[in-house]
């Protein structure tokens, strides 16, 4: 008999990115059989239909969301800086019989709104390649990255004709943080970088958001290359990000200017600090076909949502 799943927050017709992992996380509940509600604040639902549930919620969505009785609470952005007064304390649901797991980026340090922290994970307990436990008080602490959309059995190189443009899915973000200096945010300038070389290439290169998830494959696999680049302060963080997994899973050559993203892919992907080095790296390897398979492979086998799901119903 399948679990009771409830996505709490952000559901397809909201705004917020996020809703892409909710929609992973959706897929990944019906092809493992399970019985899956993906709803929002707007819901009109008695509390007691929360009880025994396995519910999986984001700190800035969750304002009616009761505290329910004998279920699992798994929270990203539980946050540990209750000082600053944002959002929901969500220690709330330390209560009637609750398991409360806090899922948290798989980084080793971070400081925002949100969070303080720095571990080290050769200290705590490891679950999985990619999949970190520590005890905090009254709840568990996940450490875990994202995911590519895609099902196991999705994930299959495919020789596909590419476009001499590089396209890029995704929210360019410049700064407006309070803690966060701009220029620690600021992406737009490390993708000039690389659009710089890609013109010394030839190469044109595109910049699109919004696009749905039924679309991002398709365009993906006619990239001439699929970077992923990411701001200073996510490269301080070690932040691996759901575009990495994404375009490997596509069957593009993995591009990150993010060390620890090049460590867990074993270094089957390209890899540079700076963007404007990152581009003739990745020039380097982008038709090794063995290398995009291995990273293939080890994303089929570790980093779909089928396995995050999974992981979580085993805490």
């Amino acid at each position: 008999m399948g679990v009771k799943i409830i996505l709490y927050g952000y559901t397809m017709n909201e705004g917020n990115t996020y809703r892409y992992v909710h929609e992973g996380f959706y897929s990944a509940s019906l092809y493992l059989g399970h019985e899956v509600y993906w709803i929002n604040d707007s819901h009109k639902l008695d509390d007691s239909f929360f009880n025994d549930s396995f519910i999986l919620t984001e700190g800035w969505a969750n304002h009616r969301l009761p505290v329910a009785k004998n279920s699992t609470y798994i929270i990203h952005h539980f946050g540990n800086r209750w000082d600053m007064g944002r959002y929901l304390d969500n220690r709330q649901y330390i209560a009637n019989g609750n398991r409360v797991f806090d899922m948290r980026f798989l980084c080793p340090r971070m400081e925002d709104h949100n969070y303080e922290w720095k571990t080290d994970f050769k200290k705590i307990q490891k679950m999985t390649c990619c999949t970190f436990l520590e005890s905090a008080q009254g709840y568990t602490i996940v450490y875990q990255p994202w995911a590519t959309n895609l099902l196991p059995e999705e994930i299959v190189y495919k020789e596909i004709p590419k476009e001499k443009v590089i396209y890029y899915i995704g929210t360019v973000g410049a700064g407006g943080h309070e803690i966060i200096p701009d220029w620690k945010l600021n992406t737009q300038i490390r993708i000039d970088a690389f659009k710089r070389a890609c013109d010394e290439s030839g190469i044109q290169f595109q910049l699109l958001n919004g696009v749905p998830t039924s679309a991002c494959r398709a365009i993906i696999e006619k990239s001439y290359i699929a970077p992923d680049i990411r701001n200073i302060h996510k490269k301080e963080s070690g932040y691996i990000s759901c575009r990495v997994f994404k375009n490997i899973s596509y069957g593009q050559l993995g591009i990150t200017d993010v060390k620890e993203a090049y460590d867990l892919f074993e270094h089957a992907v390209a890899y540079h600090d700076e963007p404007y080095d990152l581009f003739y790296e990745a020039m380097k390897h982008k038709d090794n076909i063995e290398m995009i398979k291995h990273a293939m492979d080890l994303v089929k086998n570790n980093h779909t949502y089928v396995h995050r799901l999974k992981t979580l119903l085993a805490l």
